[in-house]
């Protein structure tokens, strides 16, 4: 529900189709295929889809993390598996890139050229953790534009403390680079939080 009216409000802010879609954090890749799926009923049949997982798990939980919801290894997938998954579900793999590692060592400024990525249309963040949130956003930035559409599926998670998890690295993010500004534009679940851009 909360990628088909993130999708339906692309369409109607026209960035559908000069934005692509990120996702960082894939798990098995079955948010990635159903946001190709979706994107094709919206006409988006030149939108990109991203998956970034290291397809070991999450890193060592540390800092304001821990003893949180999280731990060391969780959420492992291989990418085979992950790529099996995508096709068995018919998704065009021509359009989906699979990108390897943990954010530290795989969120390079190098990947935009070399993947020729263009703007964000919707980034999904479903990292889970503080530091993978941070880097995430350090490296999302150069992708925003207004309109742009962040999901974070874990907005809630660590019982909903604003000091540990994504909620705490938006906050810093929000305080680091503060030309960009946010609009809330839903929540769904008990988990997520939706956000639009509206300068940057």
């Amino acid at each position: 529900e909360a990628l088909r009216r993130s999708f339906a409000l692309a369409k109607k802010y026209k960035t559908i189709n000069k934005g692509d879609y990120y996702e960082f954090g894939i798990y098995k890749g079955y948010a990635l295929w159903y946001a190709q799926n979706t994107a094709s009923t919206y006409g988006a049949n030149a939108m990109r889809f991203y998956g970034f997982d290291s397809f070991a798990g999450l890193p060592e939980v540390s800092g304001v993390d821990v003893g949180g919801d999280f731990y060391t290894g969780q959420f492992a997938c291989k990418k085979e598996d992950v790529t099996r998954n995508l096709k068995t579900h018919h998704a065009h793999m021509d359009r989906i890139f699979l990108i390897e590692g943990y954010f530290e060592h795989s969120l390079k400024e190098n990947i935009i050229a070399d993947y020729a990525m263009r703007k964000a249309a919707i980034i999904l963040v479903d990292c889970d953790l503080y530091a993978s949130t941070m880097e995430v956003l350090r490296f999302a930035k150069r992708l925003l534009m207004k309109h742009t559409l962040i999901l974070f599926d874990d907005w809630n998670s660590h019982s909903g403390g604003k000091q540990s998890g994504e909620q705490s690295a938006f906050a810093q993010f929000c305080k680091d680079y503060p030309t960009f500004t946010f609009r809330k534009k839903f929540s769904y679940g008990w988990h997520g939080q939706v956000f639009q851009i509206t300068s940057v």
